[in-house]
């Protein structure tokens, strides 16, 4: 595959980024939204974010020109920044589900910690989410390899 064809299926897979990201807005807005709709709206949307990345290393990787790499780690810099705003905003919704299911159950039972939905594990055991172990990269001098690295911090 060409730097053209990736560059385009990059740009598809940030139009499905953008509809998925919709969907998980308007699903957060939802009151009557269960923990199992939203964990797999969450799963969904993970998936397209994984998906665009995946594309535009592939395609950084075809890049020559420095000023063309930077602009590929600014265009996808700012669909990081929107993955995570939502990623917070389900955290949020997971613990005021949590809370309100608590509440109607009475004292014993507690809120599920937003930061388990950084990472949703295959095994979903009532509602509580396992994170995987963050490993750090070490930068290895490969300029083509650094929008990937810095995107890690």
């Amino acid at each position: 595959m060409d730097a053209e064809a990736v560059h385009k299926k990059r740009t598809a897979a940030k139009t499905q980024f953008t509809r998925h990201e919709n969907r998980m807005r308007e699903a957060l807005t939802e009151e009557d939204i269960d923990e199992w709709t939203l964990n797999k709206r969450y799963g969904d949307f993970k998936e397209r974010f994984d998906k665009v990345q995946d594309l535009n290393e592939e395609y950084v990787s075809f890049l020559t020109a420095d000023d063309e790499i930077i602009n590929a780690d600014k265009w996808v810099d700012d669909l990081v920044k929107r993955f995570d705003s939502i990623q917070l905003l389900v955290g949020r919704k997971f613990n005021d589900l949590k809370y309100s299911e608590s509440k109607d159950k009475g004292p014993g039972a507690s809120a599920v910690d937003s930061a388990s939905v950084a990472e949703p594990k295959q095994a979903n055991r009532g509602g509580l989410m396992k994170l995987k172990r963050f490993e750090l990269e070490t930068f290895t001098g490969d300029i083509r390899r650094y929008p990937s690295f810095k995107n890690d911090f």
